[in-house]
């Protein structure tokens, strides 16, 4: 993170969610690195000017807060009674879910056949459902996308009337 300005900032102090202080300085400019995490930045300013023999001093502090979210979120498919889908094959209707630390902003899911994400509510897909591979991903408040890898897809058919999934 950098910040600079063409003011002198007489001190700014970076502090953890815990209180901590991470970094400390002062001058126009700061630069550090942050862990993902929740972090408050004051920064105090001190302007001194004398006009007509006069001194006066203005103190300013800006306070702010972070957080820094570089690790995208996890996501699971589930059978329809909320049981994480492990084994190569399952029977029933499925649905996928997603956490991370900061929080999902939304999911998107790819049909069979489809080259294009769609939004997913997290629904159940029915067991009548198209065959082939669905493919599920998240997206957090930073932007950050889970990887739509073989562990967050997976792949429904339905043979002479029986409905099976194989995870893919």
């Amino acid at each position: 993170i950098n910040i600079s300005t063409t003011l002198t900032m007489k001190s700014i102090t970076v502090s953890n969610s815990s209180g901590t202080a991470v970094y400390t300085g002062s001058g126009t400019s700061a630069s550090f690195s942050l862990s993902d995490g929740s972090y408050s930045i004051s920064i105090k300013y001190v302007w001194t000017r004398t006009q007509r023999g006069v001194t006066t001093t203005w103190n300013y502090t800006f306070a702010s807060s972070i957080v820094v979210d570089t690790t995208a979120p996890t996501g699971v498919i589930k059978n329809s009674s909320g049981t994480t889908l492990t084994s190569s094959y399952t029977n029933g209707a499925f649905y996928y879910t997603a956490t991370d630390s900061n929080g999902v902003s939304y999911m998107q899911y790819m049909t069979p056949g489809s080259s294009s994400w769609a939004t997913y509510s997290g629904s159940t897909i029915a067991a009548t459902a198209t065959n082939g591979t669905y493919q599920f991903r998240a997206v957090d408040k930073a932007g950050n996308v889970s990887t739509a890898s073989t562990s967050n897809s997976i792949c429904a058919s339905h043979d002479q009337g029986k409905t099976t999934q194989k995870s893919a």
